[in-house]
């Protein structure tokens, strides 16, 4: 092992006092391509640090039985836990959606038969129902200003739904897409159910399964994101993927940025293993195997990549204090882009060219004991 190390540290002295010009090209080439990754990385991390600050949506589902034995336990823990999943500056609201068919209510006492109404369990208080009625679990309901207009509802009439006998509290002005829309406060007993598999229209339509509860929350704290899905997969709900493309272009941008990085890699390690060519055959003469030989020239690149991206950040970081980009709190992920970023590309490419190169020198054992 002791000869190894020597072997190694020697190729590295050669290696700087035999060719130092091959040896600063490659300190500067690494150099420059660590420099040239910290405009990209700024860019991206502002950005990235804007839609961490801002309140994300999140949307999920459930079955029918789920929600009828878990409604309450969820909204329940969002209640509970209000202040720590609103994000700043920003109000949380959360409620649970389903459709029903072919239903029987009462309007005031009077049955009405209603071929779909679309129910809205709310978790957290709007301008309609305040936060407080929620958590008082008052019995009242509040419905779209469309279905009000075709049954002549108005505030303080009652709704008999799911069994439980509600007073309107408020018409929803605001326009929908729902002809009839009932919100009702998410804590409300279910004594009975609608059914939620709507019939065919035509003959040719295939028959829809039984539909699912979607919930959606919006003014999310980001910090809060990991532990609230965690409570709802518990409580057997399925997250929706969603994709945001608000990094996208940053991030395509460090990936060409990398790209860049490797190109310049690939031109400067053929060039530094051709200079030093001849050391590495006199190495192959003397009986150094292609693993011995491959990882001396590995840590020799690695030394010389570390030395290089060091002069990189301090660069990057005279740069950035100079320069009107708000990461600060993200610093940590600014600095980690730049160093992945070169240190990812030089790796991919000496891994080749190394192997290559490596296994056309045979040996015997003198420096592999």
């Amino acid at each position: 092992m002791k000869n190894k190390m020597l072997f190694i540290l020697n190729s590295i002295k050669q290696s700087v006092i035999n060719k130092p010009f091959a040896f600063v090209l490659l300190i500067f080439i690494f150099f420059a391509m660590t420099a040239s990754c910290c405009i990209p990385s700024l860019t991206a991390v502002e950005k990235a640090k804007k839609n961490y600050q801002t309140p994300m949506n999140l949307n999920f589902n459930m079955s029918v039985e789920n929600f009828k034995q878990n409604h309450t336990e969820i909204g329940d823990y969002i209640q509970q836990n209000k202040d720590i999943l609103t994000a700043q500056n920003s109000n949380l609201y959360c409620n649970m959606n389903i459709r029903h068919f072919d239903c029987e209510i009462k309007i005031n006492n009077n049955s009405q038969k209603i071929k779909e109404i679309h129910v809205a369990f709310i978790l957290t208080g709007n301008k309609y129902m305040s936060n407080q009625s929620i958590v008082d679990k008052e019995k009242i309901a509040v419905v779209n200003f469309r279905f009000a207009q075709k049954f002549g509802i108005v505030e303080g009439d009652t709704i008999n739904i799911y069994g439980n006998q509600l007073v309107v509290k408020n018409i929803c002005t605001e326009s929908s897409h729902d002809m009839t829309e009932i919100n009702v406060p998410y804590s409300l007993p279910i004594n009975e159910w609608y059914s939620c598999t709507p019939q065919t229209t035509y003959e040719f339509e295939k028959p829809q399964k039984e539909l699912t509860f979607s919930g959606r929350i919006t003014g999310l704290n980001r910090s809060s994101e990991s532990k609230f899905k965690s409570f709802l997969k518990k409580q057997k709900c399925k997250i929706e993927f969603y994709f945001s493309d608000n990094y996208l272009m940053e991030f395509m941008l460090i990936f060409f940025v990398m790209l860049i990085c490797m190109l310049s890699s690939l031109s400067i390690l053929g060039y530094w293993l051709k200079c030093n060519n001849k050391k590495y055959s006199t190495y192959k003469t003397l009986g150094c195997t292609p693993k011995m030989l491959a990882l001396t020239m590995f840590i020799e690149i690695f030394v010389f990549a570390t030395i290089a991206i060091c002069f990189g950040l301090v660069f990057c970081y005279i740069l950035t204090i100079n320069l009107e980009f708000d990461i600060i709190g993200f610093e940590w992920l600014h600095y980690l882009l730049i160093f992945a970023s070169t240190f990812v590309s030089i790796l991919l490419v000496t891994f080749y060219a190394i192997i290559k190169q490596a296994k056309a020198m045979p040996a015997n054992s003198k420096y592999n004991q």
